[in-house]
């Protein structure tokens, strides 16, 4: 069972942050959730993807025809014009909360458009993990760690090696994650060379297949590429 996205981490934060930056840029892979958590939190949404939105955009870059409150920009790598228009927004004043965009991309320096820096602020998503999806819960908090508060730190951890490989093929994609298991594994299986080409695993190595029902010899031989894959990385950084 996976968890509500609506409780995810970045979520946390991007209330913390819009609290106080008049605008902020939702980046990450498609389909890890950008959309839903911003549009949560907009009053209003201009889809760039679509043809007719776009259009109505590139006419009103000043946003004039945009109401008060949240707008969120969606896709807004299809617009790049779009980032120099909240840029010089921020530069003329605009109350925090008021721009969030969301985009597989920001606009390379050198393309003529302001790629955002010191006006928009960053704020990068991930796959879902594990305390993300239910499945376990966290005992350690990284800023407990830095705030020097965390005491003595002392747990176990049910998950096996089988478990964390089972979660890496799963993937923590949340329409991926929250479809019936037959169709999920239809739907992942075209990303799992993605994701296991990282970790140097080859299908042939433990025989691999859709249904394919972990072992822990493949676990083990996957760690064991994975490490390979990584050690050989390092050496021709």
């Amino acid at each position: 069972m996976c968890a509500d996205a609506s409780g995810r981490s970045p979520d946390r934060e991007l209330d913390e942050v819009l609290a106080l930056a008049p605008a902020v840029a939702i980046d990450g892979p498609k389909g890890i959730g950008k959309t839903d958590t911003a549009r949560r939190r907009a009053d209003e949404v201009w889809y760039l993807d679509d043809p007719a939105q776009r259009e109505i955009a590139r006419a009103d870059f000043q946003f004039t025809g945009a109401p008060a409150g949240c707008l969120l920009l969606d896709e807004s790598q299809r617009l790049p014009q779009i980032w120099d228009s909240v840029r010089r927004a921020v530069d003329a004043g605009v109350p925090a909360g008021r721009f969030l965009l969301t985009g597989s991309a920001t606009p390379q320096s050198g393309s003529g458009t302001h790629s955002g820096a010191g006006r928009i602020l960053s704020l990068r998503m991930r796959p879902m993990a594990l305390h993300e999806r239910g499945r376990t819960e966290p005992t350690v908090l990284l800023s407990d760690l830095l705030a020097g508060t965390a005491g003595h730190i002392h747990d176990t951890s049910p998950f096996t090696l089988v478990d964390y490989t089972q979660a890496i093929v799963e993937s923590g994609f949340p329409a991926i994650m929250q479809a019936p298991e037959r169709l999920r594994r239809s739907i992942s299986w075209p990303l799992r060379p993605l994701r296991l080409g990282c970790w140097g695993l080859m299908r042939p190595r433990c025989g691999m297949d859709v249904g394919h029902t972990w072992s822990g010899r493949c676990s083990s031989r996957l760690w064991r590429s994975g490490c390979g894959y990584w050690r050989r990385r390092l050496r021709r950084a």
